[in-house]
C-alpha cells in the first residue's frame, strides 16, 4: 500500500511539474467541422473488401484456430471488434485447448453483398479542435461509410469509420457504429 501511495504522489508531482493540466483541464472546444463527399464507388470497394471474409462464415461452418488466427491477422482491426464475437462463442475462443469453432446458427450479419443493403452516404468528416494552450489545434479526420436497408420493414443502419493510414496512404478500418448483427430464432 505504501508503494502504491508513493507511486501516485510521484505521478502527480511529475504531472504538475510538466505543466500537465489533467486535473483542472478544460474540454476541447470545436473550432470547425468540415464534411466532404467521398466517392461512392471507392466506398463500395472498401466495404466489399472489409466484409468479404464474412461470406465464408456460414451457419454451422467449422473454422480451425489457425484459420481464425489467419483471419484476425489479415483483418486485424475488423475481427478484433465485436464482429468476431458475433459469430463465435467467446469462452471457446479463449479456451486454448479448443481448436475448432462452429459458426453460431442464430446470427445474421447483413453485408453489402445482400440485395437490400446499400451504401447511402460516404463522407469525410474533419473536425478541428482548439487546444487552450499555445494557440494549438488538433485535427481529427474520419471517413464514414453508411449502409442502410432499402425496401425492408426492418430498418438497418451501420456506419464503418476509417482513419487515414499514414504509413501506406489511403484509409484503415477504425470502428463500427450502429447495427452489427441480428439474432434470429432457431
Amino acid at each position: 500500500m505504501k508503494w502504491y501511495c508513493l507511486v501516485m504522489v510521484c505521478v502527480l508531482l511529475i504531472m504538475s511539474a510538466s505543466g500537465c493540466n489533467a486535473v483542472r483541464g478544460k474540454p476541447l472546444s470545436v473550432q470547425s467541422v468540415i464534411m466532404e463527399d467521398f466517392d461512392l464507388n471507392t466506398a463500395l470497394d472498401m466495404v466489399r473488401e472489409l466484409e468479404r471474409p464474412i461470406l465464408s462464415l456460414n451457419i454451422g461452418t467449422i473454422i480451425t484456430r489457425s484459420q481464425l488466427v489467419e483471419m484476425r491477422k489479415k483483418y486485424e482491426l475488423f475481427f478484433d471488434t465485436t464482429v468476431l464475437y458475433t459469430f463465435f462463442d467467446v469462452a471457446e475462443i479463449e479456451d486454448a485447448s479448443k481448436q475448432d469453432f462452429e459458426v453460431r446458427g442464430n446470427t445474421r450479419y447483413p453485408t453489402i453483398f445482400d440485395e437490400n443493403i446499400e451504401i447511402t452516404k460516404s463522407y469525410i468528416e474533419t473536425t478541428v479542435y482548439d487546444l487552450e494552450r499555445d494557440d494549438m489545434t488538433l485535427t481529427d479526420v474520419k471517413l464514414h461509410i453508411v449502409l442502410e436497408s432499402v425496401g425492408e420493414e426492418d430498418s438497418f443502419n451501420r456506419s464503418y469509420l476509417f482513419t487515414p493510414d499514414d504509413d501506406n496512404g489511403g484509409w484503415q478500418f477504425y470502428m463500427i457504429n450502429g447495427t452489427v448483427n441480428y439474432t434470429v430464432d432457431d
